[in-house]
């Protein structure tokens, strides 16, 4: 069962998964639970059939949690080992949401219960997954939309905060760009993407590219091409390397 934010990625998440199952044979069913957003039953149709995954659907206006306690029934029927849950969402988190959601948890009894996080949602995402939480208690994290600008230090805050595991992170837009969490690239990324920030900032005390010419000229010296040191035919007073302190 999938939950989340409208707009975090459970369509695309759940035909991620959906195939990593696939690919395990693990004969997988989707279930369209999202009848709130426009388009969102076509989109995981789409989805399911470029990975030749069924989809279990029913007109606008049936009752989500009927949706869901059927499209289980049918998986037995069908034996299907694995029954994903694309569930709605909404822009924020309200009651009317959360019931519905508790609702399809009780009818349905999932093994697992997977809060969907957008990297790009920022601070609110560790608010956003405590009251989550709170209702449903779900047993794991997905970090979508990796593939952004986004470091991930909020949604990665959210699983602390919850202490529940991130399981897996969505790497792009494609079916097969899902990939299991590993810590430590997580830090690597986070960390790369600091150091690359801190050293594209211009220092605070710009110099001008003269100041190392007259420092030159007046001792003599000159840069080996090979090394670091320096050379000259002159003493020099000042025979330092060539660091910031020779502004």
């Amino acid at each position: 069962m999938l939950v989340g934010l409208q707009g975090c990625g459970k369509t695309t998440i759940a035909a991620k998964l959906a195939r990593q199952f696939r690919g395990q044979n693990r004969p997988a069913l989707l279930v369209a639970a999202d009848l709130q957003r426009p388009a969102a039953v076509d989109q995981l149709k789409a989805l399911g059939a470029a990975i030749q995954v069924p989809v279990f659907s029913r007109p606008p206006g049936a009752d989500p949690v009927d949706v869901c306690r059927e499209g289980v029934e049918e998986a037995r029927r069908t034996n299907r080992s694995v029954v994903i849950l694309d569930t709605a969402g909404r822009l924020s988190i309200d009651e009317e949401m959360m019931d519905e959601l508790v609702r399809i948890q009780q009818a349905t009894q999932p093994h697992e219960v997977l809060f969907v996080a957008d990297a790009m949602l920022g601070q609110d995402a560790v608010e956003t997954a405590r009251r989550f939480h709170e209702r449903l208690e779900f047993t794991g994290v997905i970090l979508s939309k990796m593939d952004s600008d986004a470091r991930g230090g909020p949604p990665c805050r959210s699983a602390e905060v919850t202490g529940k595991p991130i399981k897996f992170v969505g790497t792009g837009e494609k079916v097969e760009d899902l990939e299991p969490f590993h810590p430590d690239r997580m830090a690597s990324r986070i960390l790369g993407m600091a150091t690359s920030c801190r050293s594209s900032r211009r220092p605070s005390r710009p110099w001008s590219a003269t100041r190392p010419r007259r420092w030159r000229s007046a001792c003599g010296a000159r840069r080996s091409p090979s090394t670091t040191s320096w050379s000259s035919s002159k003493p020099c007073a000042r025979w330092v390397p060539w660091t910031s302190s020779c502004r």
